[in-house]
Formats: C-alpha cells, structure tokens, sequence
C-alpha cells in the first residue's frame, strides 16, 4: 500500500523572500565598500603620481641650472665690474639668466699653442678650429648659455623652462628643461658672487579634493607667491649658488 507524504509537511529546499531581500542588502553592502576602497586606491594612486612627477621635474632643474651658474665666468676673463651691465659673465633678470664661460675642454691641450710662454691660459688663440664648429678662433668659442621662463601654450601663463646654448650662434640650440613650473625667480648678488634661485612647480592635473591657500615668500626678492585658490598641489624649492669663479675675476 503506497503513502503519500504531504506538501504541507516536505522541507523547504528553497530561500524566503525576507532571506534573498537580506542577501541582496548585504551583496550590495559590500559591493559599494568594494568600489568606494577601489575609488580611494585609484584616487590616492594619482594624486601620488602626480606629485612624484612634480617633485622630479622640479628636482632635476634646479639640479641642471646649478650645473651651468656655477660655472659662469670660468676661464673668460671678464672683470667682475662689468657683471649685470649686458656684458658678457652673467645677467640676471627675474624670469631669466644668461651666464657666459669657456668650456673646461677647450683650452686645455697642453700646448703653449700661440708660443706666448704660457700653456692653455685664459682665452688661448691659436689660429686653429679648436671646437670643430667651421670657425677659427671666433668669439663664440666662449659659451653662452640663457634659461628663460616662458608660456609653453599662449595662455598668458609662463610654465616652461627652456635652456638655450649659444643664443644667436649658427649652432644655437633650444631644450625643454622643465614643464609645469609655475613660477621662477633668479637674484643676483654681486658682493657674494651668488645666484639665489627660487622655483614653484605644480601638477599636471588639478587634485580632486585639494584646495591650494598657501603663500610662498621668495627669498631675496621681497615678493609673495600665492595663495592660488585653485586645486592645483604645489612644491616650493629654492637654492643658493655661490659662482666661485666671478669672485675671482675681480
């Protein structure tokens, strides 16, 4: 004789409704803590990345400029009075420098070249194209290098730092030397013989979440950089050269 169970008393294999809404309610819980940590990573990541390229791109061109004045003056022979007079040695503007100098290769052979006694001193002529360049012992011979601070996209605004070797010259060269530098400030003083540099960089981007009130005091300049109110992150960097070979010209 066959039994028959009821319905009413099979166990539920199934979910009530109250469990899947539950389940729904928690899935989605943790699917927004899981895209709100992601949206967090991803953010931080950038703002990282942005500042890591801000802080190396303003690094490496106070490092690349300090390079140059340091050496401005060497081997030129130019007394130190006519500094700053648009004469060749150095000049200095706000937004731009111009240092001139003889490069340490050129005269130095070993050889009293123009028979005078003395062996690779100041400014040697020697009747010969000591620098490969089709000219023989032109005025050139001298290097001459310009930084300026200029508007890399005609929108008023200088960010650009460019370095030019020998301006003016049939060899005259341009390179980018930093991008995003919002501010530059070159100070000149004589009686040290020294270059006060003061650079301000900022993002590439504009920071989600930042708002930029800072001020920044330029040494030696009396002047105030900022506040900006905008979303930009900034670093300030300044630095002092001593141009040892000007005090020397005197």
């Amino acid at each position: 004789m066959k039994q028959y169970v009821s319905s009413q008393n099979r166990p539920d294999s199934g979910f009530t409704l109250i469990e899947l809404m539950v389940a729904l309610a928690v899935s989605g819980i943790v699917t927004i803590t899981i895209a709100t940590a992601y949206r967090a990573q991803t953010k931080a990541n950038t703002t990282n990345n942005l500042q890591r390229e801000m802080q190396q791109t303003l690094r490496a061109a106070m490092m690349i400029m300090k390079r140059d004045i340091v050496m401005a003056g060497y081997r030129a022979n130019i007394p130190i009075d006519d500094f700053q007079d648009g004469t060749p040695g150095i000049t200095v503007n706000p937004t731009s420098i111009t240092i001139v100098f003889s490069d340490p290769v050129r005269d130095q052979d070993g050889i009293d070249n123009d028979s005078d006694g003395d062996i690779d001193e100041e400014n040697e002529k020697d009747g010969r194209n000591n620098d490969d360049d089709s000219l023989t012992d032109e005025s050139t011979e001298l290097i001459t290098i310009t930084y300026n601070h200029v508007d890399s996209d005609g929108d008023g605004a200088n960010d650009r730092i460019t370095r030019i070797s020998d301006p003016g010259t049939t060899v005259e060269l341009t390179d980018i030397i930093a991008e995003d530098i919002e501010r530059v400030n070159f100070n000149f003083i004589l009686a040290q013989s020294q270059v006060e540099i003061a650079l301000l960089a900022r993002t590439a981007e504009e920071v989600d979440g930042h708002f930029s009130t800072a001020t920044y005091a330029v040494p030696g300049a009396g002047v105030t950089w900022g506040p900006f109110n905008d979303s930009f992150q900034r670093r300030f960097l300044t630095s002092t050269v001593f141009c040892r070979n000007l005090s020397f010209s005197n």
